[in-house]
Parts: C-alpha cells; structure tokens; sequence
C-alpha cells in the first residue's frame, strides 16, 4: 500500500504508530475514518495482523458499517472475522457467551413499563415518581459503573431518593427472574464479569492485539473501564476523537476521558489531524474563533482546504415566524440556482422548534424530513409483533407477555394476570407453560399454539416464523375486520416489518432470531434515516456526525442557544459552545445563522437578546437585521404568511375547509395525489393514499382539492 501518497503528513503518522496507546485529535471534517480504515488495512496488509486479532469499537451501527466497507474496499477482501461494533454489540457477543446465550434486551420502553408496573405494585403516586425520571437516575448510575448498593448508599436517608432506591432494587430483581438487560447493563455486566473473573477478561484482551475506539471525546466512565480492561494486555489502543465536539454530557459523556488518556495510558502519543476537508475558509474562521472562548487544553485550529465561496450570513428577524419565513425564501432560492433539498438541514438546539418550519414548508409544498421523529420500530404495531418475537425467543420475558397476553383480547385481566404470574413463579414454569395450565379458554390456546411454534421455530425461516406467529395470534386478523381507519395504515406497517424481516433474512442467512432481535434493538435514529430529496430537521445533537452542503443554524438567542438551563454553570455553557461549534462545522458551502427578537414559546411571546456566541463570532459573520422590516419577502412577493392566510395556498391549490368535505370524498393533495377521505372531525380530516396510506391533514391548511 503506498499509503504516504493518499495520506496527508498528519494522517500517515497516525497510521504508521502503530505500537502503544495513541490519541488522534481528528478536527471536524479532518479524515478521521480514513485514518482509522486505512491503519486497519495497514495492519493486515503490511503488518500480517489477522482481523480476528483486531477490535474497533463505535457508537453508531451505521459508523461501524462504514469502517468495515471502507476497509475491505481498501484490502479487496473480506475482514468478516474482525471484532467491529458499538460498545453495545461488542458486549453482547461477550455476554452471549459468559453470561446466557438467550437473555432479551429491553429497550428504553420497556424499562419504563417495567418501572410504572413496579410502581403500580407498589401503590406509589405516578405523578410523584414519575416511570421515565427513575428510569434516567438507573441509567445514570449504571453509566457510572454503579449499581443497587451503591444507589442505596447515595441515597441516604432522603425519603424520595430511598424510594427511588427500593423501585431501582425490585427492577433489577425483576430483569433477573425475566433473564432480561438493559442497554446500560450490557456494559455493566460485562464489565463486571471482567472483575469478577480476570481469566476471562484476559481472554479478550489478550486476542485483541489491537483495539480501536471511535468518537472518544463521547466516552461514559463505565465505557472507560471497558476499554481500559480490554486492552491492557497488548496496549495497542487508537482512540480518535476532539474535545471540541463533547457534547454527550446529559447521557454520561466524560470530557476528562478524553483530556486524561495521556495520564491514563503512560507513553501515549497524541497526533493532530488539524486540515479539514468538509468546510470554507469563511465558515472554519468563525468555528476556530468561537471555540478559543473556551478552555482548551490542546490549543489548535483547523486550516481550511477549500477555497472561499460565500461569506457566512446571520439574520436577526422580529418573530419566530419571521424566522421560519426567511429560511424558506432562502431556501426556495438555493433550490433556483439548482441545490437539492436534501443538501439542505436545519438545525436546532430543541425539538419543538421544528413546528414553524413545518407548517412554513407544508404551506409551500417544500418537501422536508424529521429526524428524530417517531421510529418505525417505535410504532405500537411494531413494538407488539417485536414483543411477541422477544417472548418466543424468551419464554421468561415479563414485560413482553405483559404487552401482548391481551392483545388481542383473551379475557386476561388484571387479577388474571396477577394469577398467571403467581402460579409462574410457583411453579418455574414459562409463560407459555402456564397460560397452558391454567390461562382462560383463549388464553390456554395462545399457550398451546406458542408452546408448538417453539418446538418448530428453528426448522423455519425468519420471515415464516413471522407469519405463523401473525396467524397464531390473530393480532393481524384483528387489525384488519378494525373499524378504526388508523388501524389501515397499522397493517401496512406490519406488512413492512415483515418486509424487513425478509431482507434481513436474505442478507443473513444463518442468522437466529435472538441475533434479530439484537440489531433491531441496537437500531439509532440516525442509522434509521433514508437519502431522499427532502430538506432534513434535526436537532444540532442528531446532526453530529453528518455534513450538508448547506445549512441553517436557527434560534439563536440567549436562553433558548445557549439553554436556560445551562445558563448558571459556565461548564454547561461550555458544553453549548461545543455544540454550536457542532452546528457550525456541518456545513460544507454555505452556512446560515438566525435569530428572533421575539417568539412563541408554550403559548406565550417570550423577547430575547441574541446569543452571546454570535457576538463571540460577529467579525467573522455577514449581519443583516431585519427587525426594521414589516413583511419577509421573496423576489418581491409576500409569502403567504399564517396571519393572512387566504386565496392560494402552496404552490395555488384552492384552500378548503373541512366543512366542504365529506366522507367518502375523492381529493388531490399536491405532493400525494388521489386520496380518499375517511373521516372528518372539525377541521381534522384523515385520507387514505394508496401510495401513502393514511394521512390525518388539518383541512384548513392542507393543499387540497376535491376531485
């Protein structure tokens, strides 16, 4: 590999030092996974390392697909016997082994439920301990590497935090008789087993001659130990990340991580990636000069390798809605001169922001996409198909038989449960063993039906075991003899899942279903999101990682950018400059900042000051205040604005209202076509789409015509 000719100088030193822990400060837009795919091919081509002996860890499925692609295009082979992943999917194959081979992995939710089913238990008030505020304080401490005891003693002898201690002490006893993990317990124990069983810790870490870890910076202490223990043998540790992007903190990140891995891991060499690939000169002077108002521990900048096209600009306009218009008329001006949408991504520091640009965008027929919005594995049809997946795969798992013994209904309440759950206990046996025995006439033959389809789940494919477990259950039969049209687009959704399953299938062909169920589980929003050409919303948070060509960086005022929440600890502060500087650095040609005088905010005018980070970069920014202006416009012709909301809507279908509807109904919307309306209630008017399905449209707003 002539790797000197592809790489620059600061690159190919962080390929070649390969002996001893090393720290790649990677700048934004720098080549950070360039450096980390090529030392990988480095190592197998040039140095003969088997991948086997090789780990890379990352947050993201989607990063780690990215590494493994890159990597192999580089070696022209495959590296399938390496070890590359999240933290989460390293530590199940570690736990599959040394712990259960069939416990289940309960998402966020479903801790949740299982709290609020402990508190309902408990006769607590679940407004006083609220399910998802207890759930963060597990969390919490679990990231902490901390757990029960721990919590017990921290909780001293405060009355709401004991409390807190007993639900933290019946949910673990509970994920215990369930042979169920959370995502903050797949670290946790493996750590722990580590601990506990230094034979086994030994094990990894003497096969792992060398270990990568991506997005340092974003390290929580109970991630630390697990890269510490893993890789003490051999000692050959890469991390790459920057300070400058921390911005985890509220999910457990540790800033010291990163700034102590020298302190950390003796003989460290720390290699600056400071030329950046992504963004302007213009765009990268206002980065640079913003972060310098921050403490820093490893001063540098990043040295632009594009030429300057565009100024960055800033615009202060008098409302929210002011705001929303002017992104649009720049937007639709971008979109002339030949941009895509989806070069184009608005950022925002919270999500209720995104409300006035999609009403702006709806109004105007501007295709755009949410990211962060309801999942499709968040969807409740496909949450109870994937419960009683989890419950086929484990036959122990509470919290899935609680979510869909009675759905469909089969006379199972709650004292019938609280019996069912009784003789379970008594008797040892599983839930489908007891419905069995003793479960109502439905019920029984639920248990009966699960108890053969085990027997035969692995002679079957994924996708047919799917629909067995759909026909046995009748949950898809009740779905469609429903008269709630929602429930139309209900089936589609698990039809989609079924599609899904199939893919998976295809792609993996030896796969079980507990290794389904694990990835499904591990899925992010981001890894989730499809290219399409749509204009992206996002939270700055759920921009890290990406790049666009153009963005807008909006609301940036004092107690909304930085939060007011932050306001009090220069530290929090510090960690809103982090993010801004985030925001800044997305963008590839053409960045945008806004901000309002005035906006709505929970039903009430709130006025504000601009950011002090625009002030921190106002020599580098073109300012335009637009506060003088009665109206935004746009080549000299008002947008249609929400005050004055008559004649043409979007680009000029007749405006209706739900009054000139009715059921039954056939109607042309301007993005979707034909539709077909199937209810009407106020102004809320619901249509059925045959390419989109159901769509429940406000009748007043929505570009529609009648047929």
């Amino acid at each position: 590999m002539d790797i000197k000719n592809l790489l620059n100088e600061s690159q190919y030193e962080a390929v070649v030092n390969t002996e001893g822990p090393v720290l790649v400060l990677a700048g934004a837009g720098s080549g950070k996974t360039r450096v980390v795919t090529y030392k990988i091919a480095y190592l197998v081509k040039e140095i003969g390392i088997n991948p086997f002996n090789i780990l890379a860890i990352t947050f993201t499925n989607k990063a780690a697909n990215e590494m493994k692609e890159r990597a192999e295009e580089l070696l022209e082979r495959s590296i399938n016997g390496m070890w590359i992943g999240t933290f989460h999917s390293i530590c199940v194959r570690i736990l599959r082994k040394h712990y259960s081979s069939n416990f289940t992995i309960y998402d966020t939710q479903d801790s949740v439920n299982l709290i609020k089913r402990i508190i309902k238990d408990r006769n607590l008030d679940s407004d006083q301990f609220k399910p998802k505020s207890i759930k963060n304080r597990i969390s919490d401490f679990k990231n902490k590497g901390m757990g029960v005891k721990e919590f017990q003693e921290f909780a001293g002898s405060d009355f709401y935090l004991k409390i807190v201690g007993e639900i933290f002490f019946d949910y673990e006893a509970a994920m215990k008789e369930a042979n169920a993990l959370d995502f903050d317990d797949l670290l946790l124990k493996t750590v722990k087993i580590f601990e506990a069983n230094p034979s086994v810790c030994e094990e990894y870490s003497s096969k792992f001659d060398y270990i990568f870890v991506d997005e340092y910076q974003d390290v929580n202490d109970i991630q630390y130990k697990f890269i510490k223990a893993i890789s003490h043998v051999h000692n050959n540790l890469t991390v790459v990340g920057d300070e400058n992007q921390s911005i985890y903190a509220f999910r457990g990140a540790n800033l010291e991580n990163i700034l102590n891995f020298e302190r950390d891991f003796k003989g460290a060499k720390v290699i600056y990636l400071n030329q950046n690939y992504r963004s302007t000169k213009s765009i990268l002077d206002a980065a640079n000069h913003l972060i310098l108002n921050n403490p820093q521990k490893y001063k540098r900048e990043l040295l632009a390798t594009k030429a300057d096209d565009e100024k960055v600009k800033c615009y202060n306009l008098m409302t929210g809605d002011d705001e929303a218009y002017k992104v649009l008329e720049i937007i639709e001006s971008l979109k002339d001169s030949g941009e895509k949408y989806s070069d184009i991504a608005i950022l925002y520091r919270t999500n209720n922001q995104s409300r006035a640009f999609e009403d702006v965008f709806v109004r105007n027929s501007i295709p755009y996409e949410i990211i962060g919005g309801i999942r499709f594995y968040d969807r409740k049809e496909v949450k109870d198909v994937l419960a009683y997946l989890k419950l086929l795969n484990n036959p122990f798992d509470s919290v899935s038989f609680e979510r869909i013994v009675n759905t469909p209904r089969r006379g199972v309440g709650p004292k019938t449960l609280g019996d069912l759950n009784e003789y379970r206990l008594v008797t040892g046996k599983d839930y489908f063993e007891t419905l069995s025995d003793i479960g109502t006439k439905s019920a029984k033959q639920f248990g009966e039906d699960f108890i053969k389809i085990r027997e035969v789940m692995n002679d079957v494919s994924l996708s047919e075991l799917v629909e067995i477990v759909l026909e046995k259950s009748e949950y898809l039969k009740e779905l469609k003899v429903s008269k709630n049209p929602e429930d139309e687009s209900r089936v589609q959704n698990v039809y989609e899942f079924v599609s899904y399953v199939k893919e998976y299938e295809n792609k993996n062909p030896e796969s079980e279903l507990s290794e389904m169920l694990n990835e499904i589980s591990l899925l992010s929003d981001i890894d989730q999101s499809k290219e399409e050409d749509k204009v992206v919303l996002m939270t700055v948070h759920s921009s890290k990682g990406l790049e666009f060509r153009n963005v807008f960086v909006v609301g940036l005022e004092e107690g909304l950018f930085p939060s007011r929440m932050s306001m009090e600890d220069e530290k929090d502060v510090e960690e809103e400059r982090r993010l801004f500087y985030v925001a800044l650095t997305r963008a590839r040609d053409r960045l945008f900042l806004t901000s309002a005088d005035s906006r709505m905010i929970y039903g009430q005018t709130i006025y504000s000051k601009n950011s002090r980070f625009l002030e921190e970069i106002k020599d580098f920014v073109e300012i335009e205040d637009e506060t003088v202006k009665s109206k935004v416009k746009t080549e000299g012709k008002p947008i249609p604005r929400p005050t004055n909301f008559t004649g043409k809507i979007g680009l000029g279908a007749k405006k209706e209202k739900s009054g000139s509807f009715n059921i039954g109904d056939k109607v042309i919307h301007k993005m979707w076509g034909e539709g077909t309306v199937v209810t009407l209630v106020g102004d809320d008017i619901t249509i059925a789409f045959p390419s989109k399905g159901l769509k429940k449209l406000k009748a007043s707003i929505a570009p529609l015509t009648k047929k």
